[in-house]
Parts: C-alpha cells; structure tokens; sequence
C-alpha cells in the first residue's frame, strides 16, 4: 500500500507472510482469494491445513471463537473436532482465513470484540498463517505483526486471460465481450 507499491503475485505472497491484511473494493475478489488459498492448500502448494471462518457469522452466532470453528467442522460432519483443531493450531499446521471483517456490524462493539478476539487468536496460536479480508472503507483497525496489502483491479492482460478462460468454449462471445467493456460507459466494471 502506499507509495511505491507495486504488484506481487498474490499467492507467492500468502506463502511468504504468516500474517496478512488483505483490503479490496468491494468485489475485488478478497473472498475469491481466500477460497482459492484454501484449494490451493488442498492441493499441497501451501503447506498449512485451511480453516475458513466468516467474521460475519461468527460474529452473529453468539459463539466464542474455537466454539465456532468447532461448530464449523460438526456441520462438515467432523464430529467432536476440538482436540484435533487444538491440535493443529499448536503444531502451526492451520491457515487461518478470516473472511469479511468490514461484515461484522459495528453497533454494540461487535466489529472491536471481533478485533480483539483476532488478535488474542493469532497471539495464542503464532505458528500458524493467518490472513484477514476487509473492505478498504473499513479498514481503521490494527492488527499485530500484520502485512497489509490490496487486492488491485486486474490489468488489461489479466482482464483479457479471465475473458478467455471465462467463455472458454464460446471464444466468439468472449470476444464480444470484451469489446463491449472497453466501451467509455462501461468504463468502472
């Protein structure tokens, strides 16, 4: 962020830093990245088990933290998960993906308990990975030890490698497509 940023590639990144802070617009993709971190750890290019936690329902169940990632893996039928989610956490095994921060209601607190939790988490389990998605409007809280970074709009190379592969069977529809977004009145897409 900031002057001088440049762009990196986002998953050599999240292999890189055990902590990260990942802004973006809304519809940047922030959420799209956390679930392509967690098929990638599943197919072994990041060496951490993943577990998926959106802020916004956790912060709505009323549950403490381990509570509801217990919760989490009982609804994937994984009965009785505590001690092996206890387990992975103290091994440094987990990559933890906190989904949707600016999601949390700000009323009552909810967003700042949220925050502390987060941070009484990463404080508790070091080892791990832990990266954290939020909207750049409300990104006005701190996170220990974090890098943060934003997930950039794709450049015209990019828009045109995810047209392709996008209308991959249909390649003259992608070509439409594309012409009609470089149209001045669909300038913002």
């Amino acid at each position: 962020l900031g002057r001088g940023a440049k762009r990196l590639n986002a998953l050599e990144l999240a292999q890189r830093q055990d902590r990260l802070f990942i802004l973006g617009k809304p519809g940047a993709g922030k959420t799209t990245f956390l679930k392509y971190l967690t098929l990638q750890a599943l197919h072994q290019k990041i060496d951490k088990i993943p577990i998926f936690i959106s802020l916004h329902e956790w912060a709505n169940s009323g549950k403490g933290l381990m509570d509801f990632v217990v919760q989490q893996f009982e609804i994937c039928a994984f009965p009785d998960a505590q001690a092996f989610i206890e387990y992975l956490l103290n091994k440094g095994w987990a990559l933890a993906l906190f989904d949707g921060l600016d999601e949390v209601n700000v009323e009552g607190d909810r967003r700042a308990k949220i925050t502390t939790d987060i941070n009484n988490f990463v404080k508790q389990y070091p080892k791990n990975k832990h990266l954290i998605t939020c909207r750049i409007a409300a990104s006005d809280y701190l996170f220990h030890g974090f890098t943060t970074v934003e997930v950039v709009d794709f450049d015209q190379s990019q828009i045109e490698t995810f047209v392709g592969k996008w209308f991959g069977d249909e390649p003259d529809k992608g070509a439409r497509f594309l012409e009609e977004l470089k149209k001045d009145e669909h300038r913002g897409l």
